[in-house]
């Protein structure tokens, strides 16, 4: 503390010299004109000095209880020895008491400040003591403050009360706090302590008076890793990728990252770490956050199959051609179809010859081809593939066969005990609803036929339909026929006549065939012998025209006259082969036969099916040579090619069947000609044998 004497005079007289720190003032009652003076002794409680030799003016103020009675503000130099200060207090009686103020200033601000009571008396001098306090000006923090680069991490902040000359006030207590909590925390001596990434703003506080500074915060990463490590990944599947990233006291923080691998042809990885397995073999996935950077292996490996584009296309009359394309995923894989009848209670279904995939990654067209269907009939397939990581089945696509007109053919007459006749034909409605009449005319055009009454058949089933007419006059001749109608169209028998003795018609049908395994079948067919004897059997091979062919035992039919049902079984056959049959009937009067049906025998799952490449197709002149090689694995093969305009292969031409034997890979070529120039055409190699039958890739080319 200061203490320092202070001499206020009645007269503007120069007071002796004090202390370098004294000061000295004058004052003159001009009421009573009795000299009156005032010895100050004042302390200076707090505030270094160097605030008080900055300071350079004094406030002197003598107020009693009603009123101001002197305010004058002097010159003052803090640094000098010595100041004559003139001051006037205007006395009311022989003795005042009042208030004495007296502030120490810079310029216009207060530097220190302190007030007392003072009596004073004409003509005599008083002695009295101010105390002067600091007079705080403002609140400074430091400008100097660090970088936090940890979550936890703290500091200490710097702040204190200050003059308005700048010195600061030691000792003077500041209220600390931050206006930023999620960011950072402040206790009461400042000591800052990061939460997270961030500006944090700190204020310390005097009362009204206050200073604000930034504390910044970006914690550094020191360490990373990735995950998981070492996962083997099923192409076609996903994993999720994940960095941790600490800062130096271990605390987890968020970065953004930067993802890689090191073979796209393994891996494809997106911006949010989303790796999804394209193909087989090891691959590195790389992270990067900044200087940071991390890396794990991984593996693309194979996985279940996937079946995609199920198509079925009707492509005739009883046919149909299913498609599928079939990703084996890196493992070994077979395909076939499964197709069953649309009905309230489908039978198991049949399946498909199965095909070899092969190994790759990318999508192998499946085929398949179906006969022998029913007409007017809805069914329903689907796509299966295998392999040995696990299987996939596609959803189910539907199709619908055309329907067909109904068949019929015009048997022949008999007459009757009651001297009619009697018509007989044979109808298959062919799954359809159907109506069956005979018209009947002595006039061989059939003009003004007479009609039988309409009878309404169904199924699928070929149905004797008979009806009795009155006999012609005598002499006369009477012509028939069969008609039946369903909703596709009318068919007509062949117009027959009564002339001469009854006939002996011989008709021939042949039926669809079942219980077609992989070596045998079951062949049917009906007959009509015209009421008298005849024999039948089947004809049968995997000729198409049957010129070649094989026969079942003749059967002996007795007379009859409806239709006769006939059945053989052909056993021995090969398996994943198409047969031809056909039923013919034979009497005195000659052979009739029934029109040509077929059947395919189912594959052998013993049997590995080939394996079938198709190669580049070379374009010459006149002429393109398509190209394919195949292993038979074992079992004897047959290959050829299917090439089109159309790459789904909607239609397409098929080339003459090579063997290639049972073992060893062998190469083979067709040489096409007038294939048109200019247009892209598309082909694949197709290879055949017990085990199923197998396409290769399609591959194009242009004359």
């Amino acid at each position: 503390m200061m203490r320092r004497p202070l001499r206020i005079a009645a007269c503007c007289a120069l007071l002796a010299p004090i202390l370098a720190c004294e000061r000295a003032a004058l004052v003159e009652s001009t009421e009573a004109l009795l000299p009156a003076g005032v010895d100050v002794v004042y302390t200076v409680a707090g505030g270094p000095a160097e605030a008080f030799r900055k300071s350079n003016r004094l406030l002197l103020l003598f107020r009693d209880s009603t009123s101001t009675r002197l305010e004058s503000q002097v010159s003052f130099d803090g640094g000098a020895g010595t100041t004559r200060v003139p001051v006037l207090v205007r006395l009311r009686r022989p003795a005042e008491t009042m208030t004495f103020q007296l502030e120490v200033r810079r310029d216009g601000d207060a530097v220190f400040r302190g007030a007392t009571r003072v009596a004073l008396r004409a003509g005599r001098t008083t002695t009295t003591s101010v105390v002067l306090e600091p007079v705080i000006a403002g609140v400074r923090m430091t400008d100097s403050i660090p970088l936090l680069t940890a979550w936890g991490d703290s500091v200490r902040l710097s702040a204190a009360a200050v003059f308005v000359t700048g010195d600061t006030l030691p000792d003077v207590p500041l209220l600390w706090a931050s206006l930023d909590t999620a960011v950072a925390r402040v206790n009461a001596e400042g000591v800052v302590v990061a939460r997270t990434d961030g500006a944090a703003r700190i204020t310390a506080r005097n009362g009204t008076l206050s200073d604000t500074g930034t504390v910044r915060i970006l914690a550094a990463g020191v360490s990373m890793q990735v995950s998981p490590a070492g996962a083997a990944i099923p192409i076609g599947s996903a994993r999720q990728y994940a960095v941790t990233i600490v800062d130096r006291r271990g605390n987890r923080l968020t970065r953004s990252v930067s993802w890689n691998a090191s073979d796209t042809t393994v891996l494809k990885i997106d911006a949010n770490g989303l790796a999804r397995s394209v193909g087989l073999g090891p691959v590195t996935v790389r992270a990067v956050a900044g200087a940071l950077a991390g890396e794990v292996p991984a593996s693309g490996v194979p996985a279940a199959p996937a079946v995609q584009n199920v198509t079925a296309v009707v492509t005739g009359p009883g046919a149909a051609r299913l498609d599928a394309r079939i990703l084996p995923n890196g493992a070994v894989t077979e395909g076939w179809f499964e197709w069953a009848p649309a009905t309230a209670s489908p039978p198991p279904p049949a399946l498909t010859l199965r095909q070899s995939l092969g190994a790759g990654i990318a999508a192998i067209p499946l085929t398949a081809a179906l006969q022998g269907l029913l007409p007017n009939t809805r069914y329903v397939a689907r796509a299966v593939a295998v392999n040995g990581v696990g299987s996939a089945v596609s959803d189910s696509v539907s199709f619908t066969t055309p329907g067909l007109v109904p068949s019929v053919v015009t048997v022949g007459h008999s007459l009757l005990s009651t001297g009619q006749i009697a018509l007989s034909a044979t109808v298959n409605p062919n799954n359809a609803q159907t109506q069956v009449w005979f018209q009947w005319s002595t006039s061989p055009s059939l003009a003004g036929a007479d009609s039988s009454a309409r009878q309404t058949v169904s199924g699928l089933a070929t149905l004797q339909h008979t009806t009795t007419v009155p006999a012609p006059v005598p002499g006369s001749t009477l012509y028939f026929r069969i008609i039946a109608r369903n909703a596709t169209g009318t068919s007509a028998g062949a117009i027959l006549s009564t002339a001469g003795s009854p006939p002996a018609s011989l008709v021939a049908i042949t039926a669809m065939a079942n219980g077609v395994s992989k070596t045998e079948a079951r062949l049917h067919g009906i007959v009509f012998n015209g009421n008298a004897p005849a024999s039948a059997a089947f004809e049968w091979g995997t000729d198409p025209s049957l010129t070649a062919s094989s026969t079942t035992l003749l059967q002996t039919l007795p007379p009859a006259m409806g239709g006769l049902p006939i059945t053989a079984v052909v056993q021995n056959l090969n398996p994943n082969t198409p047969y031809f049959y056909r039923t013919f009937a034979r009497n005195t009067g000659g052979t009739t036969q029934g029109t040509i049906l077929s059947f395919t025998t189912q594959a052998d799952s013993t049997v590995a099916p080939p394996i079938v490449t198709t190669l580049s197709a070379g374009v010459l002149d006149v002429a393109v040579q398509l190209n394919g090689s195949a292993d038979p694995r074992g079992a004897a093969t047959s290959v050829w090619f299917e090439w089109s305009t159309d790459p789904g292969f909607a239609s397409f031409t098929t080339t003459t069947h090579q063997s290639a034997g049972s073992a060893g890979t062998v190469s083979f070529q067709q040489q096409v000609v007038g294939i048109p120039s200019g247009i892209d055409h598309y082909y694949r190699a197709v290879a055949s044998n017990a085990g199923g039958t197998v396409y290769g890739a399609v591959v194009s080319f242009r004359r």
